[in-house]
């Protein structure tokens, strides 16, 4: 794997600060690797991957030889070989063990990042707790209605029982009375798990999964199988596996760790495995290909599909784009949950609403006293000390908000007085989160002008008397206009082959669940995170409700993908919004149970083409239903999107064309466009298909997009359920799509120490400080990427600058934040495994960045996108520069004529 870096503006230029916030299940960009996935070869070829003997050999190995390598990892479901923990900057060390006659490859492991913020977009708060009346009457919180599994459960009594549900992810707090508050006891709804990384990620395992620092874990299980009151699960009666692969350390994961976690569900015999993580890759990707093994073995995985959406096209993340992986983009909820406070006075008792920022728990204060703060002028903004602290300690400090100073501010300022908490008052009638930073250690809340008016009235009637404590939630209707539409976030299609993604969609924006206990035992959160489990728990109810029936993983993946409904564009009432953002669709469980018919594929992929002529694809649809079923099919159009504007210009957020779709016909249909397909058999539907010819703007890459619909009875005879199979294809040049992002001022560019631009005939002096930076950003996947040095005398190629060979590499165009690639000391490397160095020498040189063209071949070289830098001269190497022994040993030389 590589070691691909990002870097941010401040390290290259002059010290700009760039901020991204990036919701859960979102990957950093960091590639940083601590250790090797070593690839044995299969001894009886047979995929048995029986090599007990070969680790064996190869511990004897390294104890021999004094090797500073430890094993972590024995895989050999997923993977066959062990992953390893040493020094990955040893390029000797990784050379032995690539000798090694039983070794087949030796990579570096992938690190990835889980970016947990406090908040989802506060616009959805701010604007629904505006208007949102006075809390009243009891908790009632159910998105369940919008995706029928209401229906599900109340209709056909399915609770998921007897489905077994592994996940992948920080581990779970069980002591959450919502969750059981058990592990492994009777009833208890874990029955399964691991901990694969200990409390420090230290590789210490723990006796349970037990999540104590992230939630993550914990959030996403409550979505699969919360017990109520408040959180109700999708599946509540399923068994769950709770595989902790996500520690307290940074929240950074290496993909062995979470491909051994996927092994370990596998044994345990889990039916679905959720997977609420991933990165940037291709269906080649480790991490994808894990996953595409375990729907081959029959376990269905269901991953997020990933946050990078502001990013644009192709940033669906693996493993989600696996073969047969389902991934799952993410939708705002319908209702919004917000907790209330009662605050106690003798004249009685208020309940009110408010934010808090989730990083201490507000809602687990009982009883105390509340004080208004006064500073030495009598003010009450909280941004000056309290004229009397001893007053304020051990109390919630009451503060109005003002232009005055920041909520930090003020926090900070009741810490110092001794407050145990500062609840901040709205100057408006309206209501924000509070933001505050890692010095705050006390809980800071704010509510309404209106309801802080009663608080400061109730201060001034009874100053010693007025307390704070924890209320009931309070459901409200998301009124921000956002409820049912895809989260801006939620990643975008297609995969770097072209293949649909997402597959469909699900509530997972603003959505309440369970959380730690140390800090507030609920919590609302949003991301791709928050989808995915909600379709495991989906799918658990299709399998309790039809597993003596439907056998195959195939087929319940697109029985649950097929049973969505496609959402509006924004932009017309008459056409949908793109595949590409939606997949199929919303997600309609009680259709995916109901539905007498499946077709053979979940979606229609169309590739691409230049040309707008008809062509013909087949669609085989199967009744798996008792009785004949009578068909009705349609077709709904969708809008097509581009990356690149009327100027030619790539832009992050897809441009829509809601007037031009495709146009479609089907063949051998009735007049009523119904066809009968008896039970047990299938019919070869003929669809016809005529890419666009007109847009709103002339560009070379257009992705249209559509719907096909069949309706037909309900297995119940109580409705009418419709599957929806969506198609795309590109009208384009696949093979011409841009790689290189051009920010016309940091990438692509090659940078001299650091910092100074590399400019055309430049002369560099090379001593031990000396570094070359290349920078660049790219807006579409590519499989393979090089970055050589060029001899301009003999336009050959001279050498690899380190870590210049990258496989599977996704797409990033992240403002201010190029990816980037060194030379240090003047090293350079003859091969692309960098395991054979060499000294820079005096002469005329390029940087040269080749990326190969989708689905080009790599030993042709007009099949890759090329940037090369400015020309420049090393005049000489200074002598203090440490001399690299040159090693003959065989090695994976290239050679690249740039001749005239």
């Amino acid at each position: 794997m590589s070691q691909k870096k990002t870097i941010s503006l401040s390290n290259i230029l002059l010290g700009w600060l760039a901020i991204a916030s990036i919701m859960w299940a979102c990957v950093a960009q960091s590639r940083e690797s601590d250790g090797w996935i070593i690839l044995f070869k299969d001894p009886k070829g047979d995929g048995s991957c029986q090599i007990g003997d070969l680790v064996k050999q190869f511990e004897s190995y390294v104890q021999k030889n004094k090797l500073s390598v430890v094993r972590r990892f024995t895989m050999t479901t997923l993977y066959c070989g062990v992953s390893v923990t040493a020094d990955t900057d040893d390029n000797s060390l990784r050379k032995k063990i690539l000798r090694l006659p039983y070794v087949s490859d030796v990579t570096a492991m992938s690190k990835l990042k889980l970016d947990a913020p406090l908040v989802v977009r506060q616009d959805d708060f701010v604007k629904s707790a505006q208007s949102a009346p006075p809390p009243s009457g009891s908790f009632s919180y159910n998105i369940h209605k919008d995706t029928g599994v209401e229906r599900l459960h109340k209709e056909l009594g399915l609770s998921g029982k007897g489905i077994k549900i592994g996940i992948i992810d920080s581990g779970v707090d069980h002591t959450n009375p919502e969750l059981g508050n058990c592990w492994k006891t009777k009833n208890c709804p874990f029955q399964y798990g691991a901990d694969l990384v200990g409390s420090q990620s230290s590789g210490t395992q723990n006796p349970t999964p037990m999540d104590t620092c992230n939630g993550h874990g914990t959030h996403v299980a409550g979505i699969i199988a919360g017990q109520g009151p408040y959180v109700n699960g999708v599946a509540p009666n399923a068994t769950l596996g709770m595989y902790r692969v996500i520690g307290c350390n940074g929240q950074v994961v290496s993909d062995d760790v979470v491909i051994m976690g996927m092994e370990l569900a596998y044994r345990d015999g889990m039916d679905i495995i959720n997977l609420s993580l991933g990165d940037l890759g291709w269906r080649s990707s480790p991490i994808s290909e894990a996953a595409s093994n375990l729907v081959s073995k029959g376990v269905i995985v269901v991953t997020s599909s990933g946050n990078y959406g502001a990013t644009g096209l192709f940033t669906a993340i693996a493993p989600s784009i696996g073969s047969n992986v389902i991934g799952v983009g993410s939708t705002f909820a319908s209702q919004i949950v917000l907790p209330t406070f009662n605050i106690k006075a003798p004249s009685g008792t208020q309940r009110m609403i408010y934010m808090d920022n989730q990083m201490f728990p507000y809602n687990i204060m009982t009883d105390k006293p509340l004080v208004l703060s006064k500073d030495a002028s009598g003010g009450n903004s909280g941004c000056s000390m309290p004229a009397q602290p001893e007053q304020v300690k051990g109390k919630v400090l009451v503060a109005v908000r003002s232009s005055q100073c920041a909520i930090v501010d003020r926090a900070l300022i009741a810490q110092k007085a001794g407050a145990i908490g500062l609840l901040m008052i709205h100057d408006q009638d309206s209501i924000q989160v509070p933001v505050i930073n890692s010095s705050t250690q006390i809980p800071v809340a704010m509510v309404r002008s209106s309801d802080g008016q009663k608080i400061l009235s109730a201060l001034g009637s009874s100053p010693d008397s007025v307390t704070v404590s924890p209320g009931q939630f309070v459901s409200i209707p998301n009124t921000s206009g956002s409820a049912g539409t895809m989260d801006p976030t939620s990643a975008w299609g297609p995969t770097p082959e072209l293949f649909s993604a997402p597959s469909l969609a699900a509530p997972g924006a603003a959505i309440f669940s369970t959380f730690l206990t140390s800090r507030g035992v609920y919590a609302t959160r949003s991301g791709t995170s928050m989808a995915a489990p909600y379709i495991s728990g989906v799918i658990a109810l299709i399998l309790e409700a039809r597993k003596k029936t439907i056998k195959d993983t195939n087929t319940l993946k697109n029985l649950v993908i097929q049973s969505s409904v496609p959402l509006q564009s924004p932009q017309s009432n008459s056409t949908k919004l793109s595949v590409l953002k939606q997949g199929s669709g919303f997600i309609n469980a009680y259709s995916a149970v109901t539905t007498p018919i499946v077709t053979k594929i979940s979606t229609m992929n169309l590739n691409y083409t230049t040309s707008t002529k008809e062509f013909g694809k087949t669609l085989t649809i199967y009744n798996i239903g008792s009785s004949p079923a009578v068909v009705t099919v349609n077709h709904l159009p969708s809008e097509s999107v581009t990356s690149f504007n009327s100027e030619g210009t790539f832009v992050n957020t897809p441009i829509a064309d809601s007037t031009s779709s495709a146009k479609v016909k089907f063949s051998g249909l009735s007049k009523s466009n119904t066809i009968t397909i008896p039970a047990g058999k299938s019919y070869d539907l003929t669809v016809k298909f005529t890419p666009p010819s007109k847009f709103a703007f002339k560009s070379k890459f257009w992705f249209y997009s559509g719907y096909i619909t069949l309706t037909t009875k309900a297995i119940t005879g109580k409705d009418s359920v419709t599957q929806t199979v969506s198609y795309f294809g590109l009208l384009g040049n696949y093979m011409d799509y841009p790689f290189f992002y051009d920010s016309k001022d940091y990438a692509p560019a090659l940078y001299y120490n650091n910092r100074d631009p590399v400019v055309e005939d430049s002369k560099y002096d090379i001593n031990p400080s000396t570094s070359f930076l290349v920078t660049y950003q790219n807006i579409r996947p590519t499989k393979l990427l090089k970055i050589q040095i060029i001899n301009k005398k003999t336009y050959s190629f001279y050498g690899w600058v380190l870590g210049g060979y990258y496989q599977n590499v996704g797409v990033h165009v992240v403002k201010d934040s190029p990816s980037y690639s060194s030379v240090k000391n003047s090293t350079v490397y003859k091969d692309n495994k960098a395991l054979k160095p060499k000294q820079i020498e005096p002469g005329k040189y390029k940087v040269k960045i080749s990326a190969l063209k989708v689905f080009g071949n790599p030993d042709k070289l007009e099949d890759f996108n090329t940037w090369s830098s400015p020309v420049f001269y090393i005049n000489k190497v200074d002598s203090s520069v440490p001399t690299i022994d040159n090693d003959d040993d065989d090695g994976v030389d290239s050679s690249e004529d740039e001749s005239k």
